[in-house]
C-alpha cells in the first residue's frame, strides 16, 4: 500500500512540474512572437521574397505626393524598401523599426521607400507616419506595379538593396535587415552578392 501511496505522490509532483514547465514555455512564446514577428498578412502563393544577389526590377510608380519614382533611378546609393498592407496590424508594429532603420540609411544618403497596398481610409495614418518619418511613400491598389514586381506575397515585407540595385537581404520583420552589411557592401563591391 505504501508503494501505491508514493506512486500516487511521485505522479502528482511530475504532473504539476510538467504543468509548469508548460505555462512557462507558452509565456515565453508569446512574448517572442510578440516582440519578434509581426502578424502576416498572406496574399498569393509562390516565393515570399526576390532571391538574394537579384537585381530589382525595373519598375515605376506614382509617390503619393504625385512624383514618379522609378526603382532603377535609387541605384548609386543603398535603398531601403517597406512593403505594407493597409489592412494589416502588425504592418503598423513594423513602421518605428522600419524608420529607425531609415534614419541609418539617410545618413548615407541612402534611400527609404514605403510602398503602401491596398487604398483607402485605413492606409491614411500609415501614410502619415512613414512620410512623416521621411520615407517616399507610394500607395498603390492592391497588388499594384511595385507589390508585384517585388513578388510581395505576405505583410509587411522589406528589402535592402546595395548601391548596384541588387536584394542585399529581405525579412518579414525590419530589425533583421543588416543596415551594417548593406553599408559596407555600398563601400566594398566584392561583399556585395554575385547575380
Amino acid at each position: 500500500m505504501i508503494y501505491v501511496v508514493v506512486g500516487v505522490i511521485a505522479l502528482a509532483l511530475v504532473s504539476v512540474l510538467n504543468t509548469l514547465v508548460v505555462a512557462a514555455m507558452g509565456r515565453r512564446l508569446r512574448d517572442h512572437i510578440h516582440e519578434e514577428t509581426p502578424v502576416l498578412t498572406r496574399v498569393g502563393s509562390g516565393a515570399v521574397f526576390l532571391p538574394q544577389g537579384s537585381h530589382a526590377p525595373e519598375v515605376s510608380a506614382i509617390t503619393y505626393t504625385g512624383e514618379t519614382l522609378r526603382i532603377q533611378d535609387l541605384r548609386g546609393s543603398v535603398s531601403l524598401m517597406g512593403f505594407f498592407a493597409a489592412a494589416c496590424g502588425g504592418c503598423r508594429a513594423q513602421v518605428p523599426g522600419f524608420l529607425s532603420l531609415g534614419k541609418t540609411l539617410r545618413g548615407t544618403s541612402g534611400h527609404v521607400v514605403a510602398v503602401i497596398d491596398g487604398e483607402g481610409p485605413e492606409g491614411g495614418d500609415l501614410v502619415e507616419a512613414l512620410a512623416g518619418g521621411g520615407a517616399v511613400v507610394v500607395v498603390e491598389p492592391d497588388q499594384g506595379a511595385l507589390s508585384s514586381a517585388f513578388t510581395v506575397r505576405a505583410f509587411p515585407t522589406f528589402y535592402a538593396l546595395d548601391s548596384a540595385g541588387r536584394v542585399q537581404s529581405s525579412a518579414v520583420v525590419a530589425s533583421r535587415i543588416d543596415v551594417g552589411r548593406l553599408e559596407l557592401a555600398a563601400e566594398v563591391p566584392s561583399l556585395a552578392p554575385v547575380a
